[in-house]
């Protein structure tokens, strides 16, 4: 009875890919329900032969069984692949979005000096701004779409001498021409220019640490904790899963899992020399 219980369990597992100890328990677990209702079936009056016929009949038709447990086993490798493709989706997506902020903050920089060179040199040594450097200046504002306000000030107005540095601030001081812009701006960067010896320029434009911050934390964060995920399950699967290899999953990532493989591939060498 229970060798003919073994052959028909055993051929339900034999297309089944996996972690081959949950494989056992499973089997175990089938053939245990089997040799019950076996045991049921005979306090009834059945046959041995009877009941065994009868208790795999009511369990399910093998080739049911059989896509059943391939299903079971393909649904696990499938959302393996998936906590994998989007561990690397939020890599790559965190990865390029901080590539994208970082380029445009860096041509805002730039921008920005070139707009105050271009103020400074307009402006040269002369002790006033005319109105059609006014709108000069009105114009090269809006032309940048980053900037929120310049602020020009006459250089003698916000310099300070200590007698050991120099230093300037502009706190409180009326410059000698402002102009804000309609930009909406949620967080911004200050930059001062004091390129000559006549002005100072004071600019205010849009900033992005907050979202490079926010991006990097949090898309790198779900990306270490997928693909910990990740490795863990195919370390399970593997039957190599331990506390020291989750450890080093979760404080190596990546690296720690190529160590993983490279000692489980090393092991798998061995055993075959």
């Amino acid at each position: 009875m229970l060798k003919e219980i073994e052959v028909y369990v055993n051929r339900l597992y034999q297309h089944a890919v996996g972690n081959k100890k949950e494989i056992k328990e499973l089997k175990d677990e089938m053939c245990s329900h089997l040799m019950e209702a076996v045991h049921e079936l005979k306090q009834e009056g059945k046959s041995e032969q009877e009941a065994v016929h009868l208790a795999i009949e009511r369990f399910g038709g093998e080739a049911e069984l059989q896509l059943v447990i391939g299903q079971l086993f393909q649904a696990q490798r499938i959302f393996a692949k998936r906590v994998l493709y989007t561990a690397i989706f939020f890599l790559v997506a965190s990865l390029l979005t901080i590539f994208i902020i970082w380029v445009d903050e860096l041509g805002n920089n730039n921008e920005n000096r070139a707009i105050a060179e271009r103020i400074s040199d307009l402006l040269g040594t002369q002790s006033s701004i005319t109105a059609d450097q006014q709108e000069h200046i009105k114009q090269l504002a809006q032309s940048a779409g980053q900037i929120a306000s310049i602020k020009v000030y006459k250089l003698d107005k916000v310099e300070r001498d200590n007698g050991e540095y120099t230093s300037f601030n502009s706190e409180g001081v009326i410059p000698d021409y402002q102009y804000d812009t309609s930009v909406p701006i949620f967080e911004w960067m200050d930059y001062y220019y004091s390129l000559d010896q006549e002005w100072f320029i004071h600019i205010k434009s849009r900033h992005f640490s907050g979202m490079f911050d926010a991006v990097l934390v949090g898309g790198l964060t779900a990306y270490i904790v997928l693909f910990t995920i990740w490795a863990i399950i195919n370390a399970y699967h593997h039957r190599r899963l331990n506390t020291g290899w989750i450890i080093v999953f979760t404080l190596f990532n990546a690296v720690g899992y190529i160590a993983y493989h490279l000692i489980r591939r090393k092991a798998r060498l061995n055993a075959a020399g």
